[in-house]
């Protein structure tokens, strides 16, 4: 069976420099950033499509690894 090819219309979102890292966007799922910095690490967050698709990533992943733990 051929594959279809698969035109993109619009380029993918990047990585940015300012970007949270991996463990700063498991301290805001689990709830620990602090006070102090929460404001800055949603401003970071939400400012880019790709750490928001990094973000539902991360929920999905951890949801489903929740959901086989309890298997």
């Amino acid at each position: 069976m051929a594959r279809k090819t698969l035109k993109v219309r619009r380029a993918l979102p990047l990585p940015e420099p300012d970007m949270p890292s991996d463990e700063e966007l498991l301290a805001y799922v689990d709830g620990t950033v602090s006070p102090k910095d929460l404001h800055e690490t949603e401003r970071r967050l939400f400012s880019s499509p790709y750490c928001l698709d990094r973000l539902w990533i991360l929920r999905e992943a951890l949801a489903e690894a929740e959901r086989a733990s309890r298997e």
